[in-house]
Order: structure tokens, then sequence, then C-alpha cells
């Protein structure tokens, strides 16, 4: 969570990683890089978003956030839904699920 709260803060106060900006592909570039250090399958769509899948057969569970933040938004902005996330996706990989 500190590694993603250096991207974007602003000098006003706060964070900004506008959507589609480049604070926010940085920061969709470093969930990635988590992502596929747990050993999840990373890809990004036409427009942007970024999917971590644990490869494998059976029920699906989709767990969404979001990276970009309001201009001068929290720390946590979308960013504790994707700490979240990556946590289930390493509690689901662990217990061979």
């Amino acid at each position: 969570m500190r590694e993603l709260a250096e991207i974007g803060p602003d000098p006003r106060g706060g964070w900004t990683r506008l959507a589609f900006g480049p604070e926010e592909r940085e920061a969709h570039a470093l969930f990635g890089r988590w992502a596929a250090d747990l050993g999840l399958r990373v890809r990004t769509d036409a427009i942007g978003n970024t999917f971590a899948e644990l490869p494998g057969e059976g029920p699906a569970l989709l767990v969404g956030s979001h990276l970009d933040t309001v201009p001068r938004g929290g720390a946590y902005d979308g960013a504790a839904g994707i700490a979240a996330a990556l946590e289930v996706g390493r509690l689901l990989k662990g217990s061979g699920a």
C-alpha cells in the first residue's frame, strides 16, 4: 500500500490518479506486478482494465476495485479494495483452491 501511495501524491494535498492518466496506468502496472508475483495470470483489456486470475477449474469469484482517485483523494481511495483482492487471491492460491 505504501508503494501505491507513492504514485500520484498531489502537492495541494491528497492523491490524484485520474482515470486513463499516467499515474493510474503506473498504478495498474504496479498491481500487475504484485498479482504476477502471486502467480496470478494478468491481462489488460482494450480500455485499460487490469485483471488478475487464478488459473483453474471450478467456481469463480470476482473481486474488483479501482486504482484511479478523485482529485486530491485519500491515500486508500480504491487501494484498499485492491489490497483485499490480492489477499483473497493469495489465500485461495495457498489453499490449493
